[in-house]
């Protein structure tokens, strides 16, 4: 079985707690690559994941500068980590950190991380890491979308409190329209009676003159001393007209029409009635039968 390791690797005291690798080229990023438990404890796994995951026949123990690598790898991923989870939200952080740290450990992550170190310095920027930028713009999309929707409902809100405001003031307007539609038809009521009572009281008088023009010209009559009544001559000539009779107004009862009024049902008896309105007709009494 092959070595997991030289003895070089063990000699530079890189798994000791207070050791740095922040010499040379990379002295800006001293804070960040001097190491702690998580640095540590990342450091085994990765080394270990590494090895198990290399063909036995192509594994080679790791030296001193191999491990030097891993620990820069390890320290700035540690750094990345907790810069990520204090600038996202922590259930978005949680939601995406087992994918992070699995691509970590497939080595996904290798060559940013060895070009940040080289070509930057701190502070450092997480959009330098690819496995990053994707996560970035998965969460900037999703905050678009979130803003987006807040915005809509914003939208939709300012829109519905619009038309119930609309709603509202249509409905006063319509609730003035319709009372001044009342007053105005009780108005044209109250004037509409008083006009159809002027109408009716018009109407009324003018019928009552023609009923009365008519019943003169029909039924004007005088009453004799014999108690009976006779039509004038004038309404004679109008009704010898009428039936195509030549009358003279001035022949007296000659072909007139009289309207009698009789009770026979008193005192004096009806053969005196009779005889008295024979005398009145001819002018000479008669026997009635």
């Amino acid at each position: 079985m092959g070595r997991f390791m030289t003895h070089d690797g063990l000699a530079q005291g890189i798994f000791n707690s207070d050791f740095c690798s922040g010499t040379g080229s990379f002295t800006a990023w001293e804070q960040i690559l001097t190491n702690n438990d998580e640095i540590l404890s990342l450091l085994v796994e990765r080394l270990s994941h590494d090895y198990s995951a290399t063909s036995a026949k192509m594994r080679k123990a790791y030296k001193g500068q191999d491990i030097e690598a891993y620990q820069r790898r390890c320290a700035t991923w540690v750094a990345a980590k907790a810069q990520f989870r204090s600038t996202y939200p922590h259930q978005f952080v949680e939601q995406e950190m087992p994918n992070l740290e699995k691509s970590f450990i497939l080595r996904h992550a290798d060559n940013d991380l060895d070009h940040l170190l080289e070509e930057t310095v701190p502070p450092l920027a997480l959009d330098r890491l690819g496995i990053f930028r994707a996560v970035m713009a998965k969460h900037r999309k999703k905050a678009a979308e979130e803003e987006k929707t807040l915005a809509d409902e914003r939208t939709a809100e300012l829109l519905e409190t619009a038309n119930l405001k609309h709603a509202e003031q249509q409905l006063t307007s319509d609730l003035e329209a319709v009372q001044t539609w009342l007053d105005q038809r009780d108005e044209h009521a109250e004037r509409q009676g008083g006009l159809d009572m002027q109408f009716l009281a018009a109407r009324y008088s003018k019928g009552k003159k023609a009923v009365s023009e008519f019943a003169d010209s029909r039924n004007r009559a005088v009453v004799f001393d014999t108690g009976c009544i006779e039509a004038h001559t004038d309404l004679l000539a109008y009704q010898a007209k009428a039936c195509g009779k030549k009358t003279d107004p001035h022949l007296g009862q000659v072909e007139r029409y009289t309207i009698l009024i009789l009770d026979a049902t008193v005192w004096p008896n009806v053969r005196l009635i009779l005889n008295s309105l024979m005398l009145a007709l001819t002018g000479e009494r008669q026997h009635a039968c």
